[in-house]
């Protein structure tokens, strides 16, 4: 009798012992989904005007972010108007063929462009 007793009172605390790990484990995967969604890598650029509703960005720093996996906020001077960009959707800009010059050295880049879509809309959308 007293043997069984033991021996309930062991798998009890085996069970007790697996939940508490098993909420440890939950709580730990939650912390590190709370960190990465607070802690979001972003690269921010300013663009000073839109060319027929498209931000026109530099390569390198399309590439920049991609090479960090960061997401771009795209920051229309002079407003209060941001697009953001994933870093799963950078891919989508399209590539101006054409070769620039920089002013200030001798570095040539191409232009990404994104049709810009002011965040605030975007949010609209999805709302509707």
């Amino acid at each position: 009798m007293e043997n069984t007793t033991l021996s309930k009172k062991r798998s009890f605390l085996n069970i007790l012992v697996e939940m508490l790990i098993l909420e440890t484990f939950f709580i730990a995967v939650s912390v590190e989904k709370l960190l990465n969604y607070i802690l979001i890598k972003m690269m921010k650029v300013q663009v000073k005007r839109l060319f027929h509703g498209y931000a026109s960005l530099r390569d390198y720093q399309v590439g920049q972010a991609m090479e960090d996996k960061d997401d771009l906020e795209i920051k229309l001077m002079g407003t209060e108007e941001t697009m953001t960009i994933s870093y799963k959707e950078l891919h989508k800009g399209k590539i101006n063929p054409m070769k620039f010059k920089s002013i200030h050295d001798n570095f040539t880049y191409q232009l990404v462009d994104y049709k810009f879509i002011p965040d605030k809309n975007r949010q609209m959308k999805l709302l509707k």
